[in-house]
């Protein structure tokens, strides 16, 4: 039976870590007998498209994945960031509408 952890297991992941302010991506080899995660970090000036071929020399040194760590923060389907839209022609409605209350 596989364990929710193990799920993430040989993926590259968003990771949000704790004392840094963005998700950062990682890709998890394995996990140790005390429940932690051994990740590789990518190096500078790799493509993230490039991250999914998952080569040796993209990634740097093995190292465990603080504790505190969260796997992707933000869920499967909602990895990109949301702007608030906001409709242009309500605001210029309202605010002719507010002007005409007020003469």
């Amino acid at each position: 039976m596989k364990l929710k952890d193990d799920e993430y297991i040989d993926k590259l992941e968003f990771v949000k870590m704790p004392n840094v302010q963005k998700p950062q991506w990682r890709w998890i080899l394995r996990k140790t007998d005390n429940n932690r995660f051994i990740v590789r970090a990518p190096k500078t000036n790799i493509l993230i498209k490039n991250l999914k071929y998952k080569r040796e020399k993209d990634f740097k040194d093995e190292m465990l994945l603080p504790l505190g760590s969260i796997i992707d923060p933000y869920g499967k389907k909602t990895r990109k960031w949301k702007k608030n839209k906001k409709n242009k022609k309500n605001k210029y409605k309202y605010k002719k509408t507010m002007k005409n209350k007020k003469q």
